[in-house]
């Protein structure tokens, strides 16, 4: 289990604490505790919830979070920062790998930067994310309320620079990312993807390229597949009940999400992962254990399911130490299905109703808000307009 995955699980624990009626100084105390107990309600959460009268006498339904969503971000930004201090000042904890924890740039204005007009820029723990991945959103005054999207979406150029920095030889990471601006999946989507691997010939690795690849377009069934008639990769997105929290998905209807992107490239890239991938699974006797595409690679997990937190480590550990490190610490793998709708909207000029349908919104109106600052005729761009695009950008409050 990765510290990610640790923090997450943390926040669902405080989101605990007070129905437990434990005190908030003791959050700390409380999660070095080698069993968490979990009081009955929280076994309900989502399903059943009972309702009593709170201490205006209202008749209200329970709710699941009891400590308000900045004090939780408060326990956990101190929690992430206590985690440094051990593996700065600590023998015990010096191996301790926190690459997996979200960051961010965070900029500051302080007496000296204020009168040069330079920003001091720091890295910080990107607590919101935590809390997203543990499925606790800043409240607002209503529900279902939706802000148009206000940070920086990456170009194609910025995802091929991206992808530049995958190895040649890691085919599994390559077609990760491949998957997540192709057809815009959440990261617990792009985990859940699967196929039925009892199908793959047990010889396909010997098999001639031509021949492979001709199977794997015909034959080869799963949420990844080959359409015969649209000529293209599609990919379809199914709810799974999954054990891991992480993995959990808000897709509630299937929905079919055409590749708009280099056909001939995913074709090669999800051949050559089938066919590691089956070497490995046979290496690890996890063969046919699980159909999930994505498998770890860790030592000792080597063949199991990925997890959300996985996909940000590798994101991290990509670039980590890079020429732009600075710049793709603004994204997360979460940038990727930004970057999918806005170029679907902005250069491809897709009805904004098929790209709703295809990132799983639950109406257009939530898609249109999102990107209202990228719908056509809002800045009048010509599709391959790239000084407009720039122009725009900046009018938009972007960096280009």
């Amino acid at each position: 289990m990765d510290i990610f995955t640790v923090v997450v699980s943390f926040v669902s624990y405080l989101r605990l604490l007070k129905s437990l009626k434990a005190k908030p100084n003791r959050a700390i105390e409380g999660s070095l505790l080698k069993q968490v107990p979990l009081h009955e309600r929280a076994k309900h959460f989502g399903k059943v919830s009972s309702i009593g009268l709170n201490f205006e006498g209202i008749m209200v339904q329970d709710r699941f979070e009891d400590f308000s969503y900045n004090t939780i971000s408060g326990f956990v930004e101190t929690a992430c920062k206590y985690l440094g201090f051990l593996k700065k000042e600590t023998h015990e904890f010096e191996a301790l790998d926190l690459t997996s924890i979200p960051e961010k740039q965070r900029a500051f204005t302080t007496t000296t930067t204020g009168t040069t007009g330079r920003k001091t820029k720091v890295i910080v723990t990107n607590v919101h994310a935590i809390l997203s991945e543990a499925s606790f959103r800043i409240p607002t005054g209503s529900a279902g309320h939706i802000q148009p999207l206000s940070e920086e979406v990456m170009t194609e150029e910025d995802v091929k620079n991206f992808m530049s920095l995958i190895p040649s030889g890691d085919i599994q990471t390559r077609l990760l990312f491949y998957i997540l601006k192709s057809f815009g999946l959440r990261r617990s989507e792009a985990r859940n993807l699967m196929f039925d691997s009892k199908s793959v010939p047990n010889d396909l690795y010997l098999w001639d390229i031509n021949k492979a690849q001709e199977w794997l377009k015909s034959e080869m069934h799963g949420d990844v597949s080959y359409d015969n008639k649209l000529k293209a990769w599609v990919c379809d997105v199914v709810k799974r009940e999954v054990a891991n929290f992480q993995s959990q998905n808000k897709t509630v209807r299937r929905r079919l999400i055409p590749n708009f992107f280099s056909q001939q490239d995913l074709t090669n890239l999800l051949l050559e992962h089938i066919k590691e991938r089956q070497l490995i699974m046979e290496e690890t006797g996890q063969k046919h254990v699980h159909d999930y595409i994505f498998y770890s690679n860790s030592n000792n997990s080597k063949g199991e399911a990925i997890t959300g937190g996985t996909i940000y480590s590798k994101y991290r550990s990509l670039i980590t130490g890079s020429e732009n490190e600075d710049f793709y610490l603004n994204f997360s793998p979460h940038s990727f299905r930004h970057f999918f709708a806005t170029h679907l909207i902005r250069i491809k000029r897709k009805p904004i109703y098929d790209v709703s349908r295809w990132l799983g919104h639950r109406d257009e109106k939530t898609t249109r808000t999102i990107y209202l600052h990228y719908l056509p005729g809002q800045d009048n761009l010509p599709a391959d307009d790239k000084v407009g695009d720039m122009v725009a950008t900046f009018k938009n409050g972007g960096k280009v």
